[in-house]
């Protein structure tokens, strides 16, 4: 039943179907599956088929959680800590990440150690919080391998160590996380832990505007712009200003704009 509702979901074999997708995941969890339960949360959670819905999204997280599963766990801690479908309340959502991460999920030990280095719902303590980003780490989750890397340059629970970052946003970006290549190439810029080289930063932030990285496509954006690592080119600063925008950052309008003036103040394009 469960995978009739896969194949209805996605459209494998079958005409996708949200509606049939949904009537056999319901027969599944009806029989005790509790990924059947998971998945009918998020299809509430999201609106996916049928209208968004977080309290209805709640409880069939929850019905999942309290059949095991670590993932519904994680997500009804998230939806705790953001007042999403039922009220905010940070204990409880540290209650569902503790759950999680005690049954080795790997985002619900992220999720704890994000809660002590912020101390929501607990006390902030950075070394705890190391402590669960490493178990996290070591399931291979690449967001907690990025948050010791940051751990290590700020010098919070640890002792200050750029060449421990490095090696840890390394780690991240082999994964694809982009905030883990934005963070080597900021630091491939500032000479911190490696010997400053622009042109490698600037390698850094294409690979990561190129995974997605809204911040780094500003960041290159900038580098060109301003000749650093590479030759100025204004075009490509305000293509790159542009691939920003495009993913959301509206703050790279401005650079795009003050580029073009300057371009038609300019003696050059006076003449053309």
């Amino acid at each position: 039943m469960y995978q009739m509702g896969r194949a209805y979901l996605m459209g494998h074999g079958v005409v996708q179907d949200y509606g049939k997708a949904m009537r056999w995941y319901k027969r599944a969890a009806d029989g005790g599956s509790a990924t059947a339960m998971d998945v009918i949360g998020q299809l509430y959670d999201h609106g996916s088929g049928v209208t968004a819905n977080a309290a209805e999204a709640v409880v069939w997280y929850r019905r999942s959680a309290k059949a095991g599963n670590a993932d519904a766990m994680v997500r009804l801690g998230l939806l705790y800590s953001g007042g999403h479908g039922v009220e905010r309340d940070k204990s409880k959502a540290i209650h569902w990440y503790r759950a999680a991460a005690e049954v080795g999920n790997a985002v619900g030990m992220y999720s704890l150690g994000l809660a002590y280095a912020r101390g929501t719902g607990v006390g902030q303590d950075y070394r705890k919080a190391m402590q669960w980003y490493r178990k996290s780490a070591a399931k291979g989750y690449r967001n907690a391998m990025n948050n010791i890397g940051a751990l290590y340059v700020n010098g919070r629970g640890v002792r200050r160590d750029y060449r421990q970052a490095i090696r840890w946003y390394r780690k991240a970006a082999a994964k694809g996380s982009s905030m883990g290549m934005y963070n080597i190439g900021w630091l491939e810029l500032k000479g911190e832990g490696v010997k400053k080289n622009a042109s490698k930063a600037l390698a850094w932030f294409k690979k990561a505007g190129r995974a997605g990285s809204a911040g780094a496509m500003e960041v290159v954006g900038k580098l060109y712009a301003k000749g650093v690592g590479t030759a100025r080119d204004p075009k490509k600063a305000i293509l790159w200003f542009q691939k920003a925008v495009k993913a959301g950052d509206n703050h790279a309008r401005i650079y795009i704009r003050a580029l073009r003036k300057v371009h038609k103040a300019s003696p050059t394009a006076q003449r053309q």
